[in-house]
């Protein structure tokens, strides 16, 4: 009687675990099954459908990258070519010093060098002011000679805008120092998520 005492606790055991497992899974699967709704849903701020990136990091030069981006746009297919030194929901770029003019605060967002069709290619909403245009010389950014972008424009988005103090109105037409040359912002675009899920 005593053996088939122990064994009846036994059984017990291993069917209070082995409901206890069944739980921990069912409850794991539930928590997996809303992350992945939850990816679905997020909105990114960007739409990556149909894009194609690809690095010419090291690869080529400057003639070379131009060359490649006419030869692609002719692609059958391709409708915009864009350029950048970053993807979205990526945190490349260059993270620079930038402040207001007559501030010491310096703040160092990520700064990401792109062609003026960059936004309408990526479908990043704009909320308030213009985007870059290739028609306007005031519009072009000189990587390679900063003292030529001395009163050009640029894009920020509304992250920055408020980190700087400003509605995303507000901004618009004000002049920021970036690497000792003053930047006017002409646009403001919508944050987007970089870096898995941070919203810059």
């Amino acid at each position: 009687a005593g053996g088939g005492q122990g064994t009846g606790h036994l059984r017990i055991l291993l069917v209070t675990l082995q409901f206890a497992v069944s739980i921990a899974l069912g409850v794991g699967a539930l928590v997996v099954s809303r992350q992945v709704e939850f990816a679905r849903q997020i909105d990114l701020g960007f739409d990556r459908r149909n894009v194609v990136f690809a690095s010419t990091e090291g690869h080529l030069a400057e003639a070379g990258i131009r060359s490649l981006i006419e030869t692609l746009k002719r692609g059958p297919g391709i409708l915009d070519v864009a350029r950048a030194n970053a993807e979205p929901f990526h945190s490349g770029g260059s993270f620079v010093g930038l402040q207001n003019v007559g501030s010491s605060e310096l703040l160092t967002p990520n700064w990401v060098f792109i062609s003026q069709n960059y936004f309408d290619l990526y479908r990043i909403k704009l909320v308030a002011g213009r985007m870059l245009s290739d028609t306007r010389e005031e519009d072009t950014y000189y990587d390679l000679d900063n003292s030529r972008n001395e009163g050009h424009n640029v894009v920020v988005n509304v992250a920055l805008a408020r980190a700087l103090g400003f509605s995303a109105q507000g901004i618009i037409g004000k002049t920021v120092l970036l690497r000792n040359v003053h930047f006017r912002v002409a646009g403001v675009v919508a944050d987007t998520l970089v870096d898995r899920a941070h919203r810059s």
